[in-house]
């Protein structure tokens, strides 16, 4: 069906800033934007809101996600809040992970029997540092995810035999692949070890045995690119919508003026989101983005 707004509000609307999540918000359940969502977005590019699009992606992914809608002015916060690039790659912040700090994590991800993934380089298609896959099936756990996961994304994928000694350069993340189940736990057990000095923030996916673990600098999160730009605009966070389904959405939720998580967000997390006063909009398969821009917005 196709969609028109023909009536915009007769006053100017508060939002003036909107941050919108990728996977499991923008994209729906076959990784598409659907032509309801395509010409919402491009309705509120037309009344000049700026949007953010904000992911734990690596630039290079997110912009190939976002291509199909054709709006050049698009912000990308990337790697959950880490980097925040325009489309055309022109850098605007970053919050990296020292170097050392880096190393020590992991190590002890390796001591845990974790297989650490060292994302590296501010560039636009930013290097994969691992170890070879064939010491993960006999020192590590988890290995099928973490070998299926990186096959899927081999580009700029660099091998070393001992990470923490050979790894230089600027550190964005470490991540870890492993099952939704261990991440409370898992979360626990670094923070205890690092204290103040990281930040872990967990995405869950659809499959049980694969959520990504990352270890990041300690000012890392959506929100922190998020208040940058609204700094930066003169925008209050009160004029600020912000849509997302994944525990890594939160902190740019409550930042926002108005936080809302996508119906197919997991259960438990929805009764968090109820509890913090975040709105509860369709699932990604009903075009819940739509759904929000249209109500906040378009109507």
């Amino acid at each position: 069906m196709e969609i028109g707004y023909r009536r915009w509000r007769s006053q100017v609307s508060r939002i003036k800033l909107v941050a919108i999540d990728i996977d499991g918000t923008l994209l729906d359940p076959n990784g598409e934007i659907t032509p309801r969502t395509k010409t919402a977005m491009e309705a509120i590019a037309n009344l000049d809101i700026q949007i953010i699009i904000s992911t734990g992606r690596r630039f290079w992914t997110a912009r190939e996600k976002v291509i199909p809608l054709g709006l050049q002015d698009l912000i990308l916060s990337c790697h959950n809040g880490i980097l925040l690039k325009r489309f055309n790659g022109e850098f605007l912040y970053h919050c990296l992970l020292d170097l050392e700090i880096a190393k020590s994590v992991v190590d002890f991800a390796k001591s845990r029997g974790l297989y650490p993934i060292v994302f590296e380089s501010v560039a636009d298609n930013c290097r994969v540092l691992v170890e070879p896959f064939e010491s993960m099936k006999t020192d590590y756990l988890h290995d099928q995810e973490t070998i299926a996961y990186l096959e899927e994304s081999q580009t700029n994928t660099c091998f070393f035999d001992d990470l923490s000694r050979q790894i230089t350069g600027q550190i964005i993340e470490v991540v870890c692949v492993i099952p939704a189940k261990e991440t409370k736990e898992t979360s626990q057990v670094f923070e205890q070890c690092f204290g103040s000095t990281i930040k872990t923030i967990v995405a869950t996916v659809p499959n049980p045995n694969r959520s990504f673990f990352s270890i990041a600098n300690s000012q890392a999160g959506k929100s922190g690119p998020l208040k940058f730009w609204a700094d930066q605009s003169g925008i209050d966070h009160r004029s600020v919508l912000a849509i997302g389904d994944n525990y890594n959405d939160l902190d740019m939720l409550q930042y926002a003026g108005i936080g809302v998580l996508m119906g197919n967000a997991d259960p438990e997390l929805q009764q968090i989101g109820s509890k913090l006063g975040f709105e509860l909009t369709a699932r990604n398969d009903q075009d819940g983005l739509a759904k929000t821009l249209e109500k906040h917005l378009l109507s």
